[in-house]
């Protein structure tokens, strides 16, 4: 199970690249378009994904599908108490 000292160490720990007046300025259309992301905004994601991707497993993803797959088992694994199923299990679990 992945824990976090504090809910807030990874966003504390990469501060925002853009002021509120420059964010307040563009549509969010144009700050994630990958065409049109402000260079600033690319680099906070990419250090932020790197963050949490280090927390969640020692070793880098080898793609981006990669990535979304392993995040997606978490959430298929943390989420289905909730709605009534007992969640995947991984290799070598029992029980």
């Amino acid at each position: 199970m992945i824990t976090f000292a504090h809910p807030l160490t990874l966003i504390h720990a990469h501060p925002m690249p853009l002021s509120w007046n420059e964010i307040k300025s563009r549509a969010p259309a144009d700050l994630y378009a990958p065409v049109t992301m402000p260079p600033e905004l690319v680099h906070a994601h990419q250090a932020l994904d790197k963050a949490v991707d280090l927390r969640c497993r020692p070793q880098a993803f080898a793609n981006e599908l990669g990535r979304i797959e392993f995040f997606f088992g978490l959430y298929e694994e943390y989420s289905a108490p909730m709605f009534g199923g007992a969640g995947k299990k991984k290799k070598g679990q029992t029980g």
